[in-house]
């Protein structure tokens, strides 16, 4: 009996395409609530469309990949609350603007947000190690995400969706701390998606779950270093 692998992504693949055209959405939205200060309800909205694609397009395309990579954000995005609260309560200095629901001391919108960025960066970290093996994908992705990151933040500013305090920072957005756990956070990421995409669907939770953890730990790890 044949068991079903996920998809070898190819410049063919539209489940792939789809994704990196999330990540250029996701950009323009960005870029367009910092312009207009727009606030929680533009994050709401873009996180739920973006993933309303998602969802959409692992479903119609059959692609276990997708859809793996989907329940690893999720998993990831939920585990990563504590880190969320470690900001905002521990080291007072995330502060997110008021309005729309919480989880825990998490907008409504961040596990979602996560698990959409997790997908996003899973899928480039997914077809980076396909072809050019686990090492080079691991430092690309590193890179990827030391110049995402700031970018994101000073975003994230200027939407109203949330601003750090009381920290060294580059840019008075984007805290030393914050690129640094982010760095530590892309270098597990390759390893961490290459397993679930080829393991059962609890694995890839798990996986996720274990993420979160680890997003914990270099946030905490990076604020003792550059905090």
């Amino acid at each position: 009996m044949q068991t079903s692998e996920p998809k070898r992504p190819n410049s063919s693949d539209r489940s792939g395409r789809v994704v990196l055209a999330t990540i250029a959405l996701a950009t323009v939205t960005n870029a367009v609530a910092g312009w207009t200060g727009a606030g929680w309800p533009a994050a709401t909205a873009s996180s739920l469309v973006i993933l309303a694609v998602l969802v959409a397009v692992a479903w119609r395309e059959q692609d276990p990949l997708l859809a793996r990579l989907l329940v690893f954000g999720l998993a990831a995005g939920l585990a990563e609350l504590p880190a969320d609260h470690f900001g905002v309560v521990t080291t007072q200095t995330l502060v997110y603007a008021p309005g729309g629901g919480r989880v825990w001391d998490s907008p409504l919108y961040m596990p979602l947000g996560w698990m959409i960025a997790l997908t996003q960066l899973g899928w480039l970290a997914w077809w980076l190690t396909e072809r050019f093996g686990l090492f080079r994908a691991t430092l690309g992705i590193m890179v990827l995400g030391s110049l995402m990151i700031p970018t994101y933040e000073l975003q994230a500013k200027a939407a109203n969706y949330w601003f750090y305090r009381n920290c060294p920072m580059i840019f008075e957005a984007v805290p030393y701390y914050v690129i640094l756990a982010e760095i530590l956070l892309s270098m597990a990421l390759p390893l961490m998606v290459v397993t679930a995409a080829r393991r059962p669907w609890p694995v890839s939770a798990l996986l996720g779950l274990g993420l979160g953890a680890w997003i914990l730990v270099v946030g905490k790890l990076a604020w003792q270093v550059a905090g």
